[in-house]
């Protein structure tokens, strides 16, 4: 019965560690450029906006190689692309992003301006 009940123990242990294996150590899997959603950012110095695919809060500009774009939403009755911040805050927050001018709700989607 003892023996029994320490081999369905090991059973059970070496089950449990061969499921959690690849949870605990797989690590994060790269996701290709092509599956990238594209979202729009806006520089922070000159106001022009690029749609660019999300890679991270902070993106390079690219004619420049500074870090002054962030990403944006759309204000529509400014009719231009306002920053807003970084995407973990656009993620996570459940307020809405009220336009800066007019302090009307701004939306995600809008006339997209040309890809670089």
């Amino acid at each position: 019965m003892t023996r029994s009940r320490i081999l369905f123990s090991f059973a059970a242990l070496c089950l449990s560690s061969l499921l959690a294996y690849p949870l605990l150590f797989g690590g994060a899997s790269v996701v290709p450029d092509d599956q990238l959603q594209e979202i729009v950012y806006v520089d922070t110095e000159s106001g022009v906006a690029f749609l660019l695919r999300a890679r991270n809060s902070l993106e390079s500009h690219p004619e420049t190689g500074e870090t002054t774009l962030i990403p944006g939403m759309y204000c529509a009755q400014c009719q231009s692309w306002k920053p807003v911040g970084p995407l973990e805050i656009l993620q996570t927050s459940r307020t809405m992003h009220r336009c800066p001018v007019h302090k009307t709700i701004m939306l995600r989607d809008g006339p997209l301006p040309d890809s670089p």
